[in-house]
């Protein structure tokens, strides 16, 4: 698992235009871009989904452990 910067911009209603970013692991940047526009297309916890297109996607060095 790597740990990927994820920048989309967000598609219609209230945020449409904005852009906005997400850290999140991920075994490749198909499956970070997806788990970034599921989690927020999700209706989760009674607020509306929000739709994004995915911009770009940077990997970010491994943490020392």
């Amino acid at each position: 698992m790597e740990r990927y910067r994820v920048h989309f911009t967000y598609r219609g209603g209230r945020f449409d235009g904005r852009k906005g970013k997400r850290t999140v692991q991920a075994n490749d940047k198909q499956e970070a871009g997806s788990r970034v526009s599921h989690a927020l297309d999700r209706n989760g916890l009674g607020t509306t989904p929000r739709y994004v297109t995915i911009d770009w996607i940077e990997s970010l060095p491994q943490e020392n452990k």
